[in-house]
């Protein structure tokens, strides 16, 4: 596993360091001559056998062989796994009589008693639906992957663009992909003094 060692300070005369594990009772260095700076700077260790839970920093030099116990932190570990239902959903339209019968004396009678609709796609196409029956809608071919991509309700009357609506559209639960996302991170860190 791996370990940030950091001691504090260092007496003038330790060092350099070996490095020792409680799963053999301290007797075998598992990594040797590790420099005072490396250690006062923060020593990253890949060596630290598993499982271990105190590292001994004992001082190999000709005039200090003291050490110190330090315990090993265990790593502060987040892992958080989202299943998203959908990655795109389907818009629920709410298309209001009002706005129905309120689209008229247009010069072009198709736009008589026709919303439309606007909003950006889960590709971020602009796209339109229009709907000449009021009710509640949801489609395949309406989907969004956020909320603020349901753009604005138009219509028409005597030929005047009116966005001002009673109709409404929201986010369903509906699906129309499925994504998973995952991610993980893992932090150690064991700080401390040595005489």
């Amino acid at each position: 596993m791996t370990v940030l060692i950091t001691l504090g300070i260092a007496g003038t005369d330790s060092g350099p360091f070996d490095l020792y594990s409680n799963n053999d009772g301290y007797t075998s260095a598992f990594e040797s001559g590790v420099s005072k700076a490396a250690l006062l700077a923060g020593y990253a260790s890949s060596l630290v056998p598993d499982y271990t839970v105190v590292i001994r920093v004992k001082s190999n030099g000709e005039l200090c062989t003291n050490y110190v116990d330090i315990p090993v932190i265990e790593p502060s570990t987040t892992t958080t796994t989202t299943t998203l239902a959908c990655g795109c959903l389907e818009i629920e339209t709410n298309i209001s009589q009002t706005d129905l019968d309120d689209a008229t004396g247009n010069t072009d009678p198709i736009n008589d008693n026709l919303i439309s609709f606007f909003f950006l796609d889960c590709n971020g196409v602009f796209s339109q639906s229009s709907y000449t029956v009021a009710g509640t809608y949801y489609s395949t071919d309406v989907c969004t992957n956020s909320p603020a991509n349901i753009l604005s309700f138009r219509y028409m009357k005597n030929d005047i663009n009116i966005t001002t609506v009673v109709s409404t559209a929201s986010l369903s639960a509906i699906c129309c992909t499925t994504t998973t996302t995952s991610t993980s991170s893992s932090t150690t860190t064991t700080t401390t003094t040595i005489p």
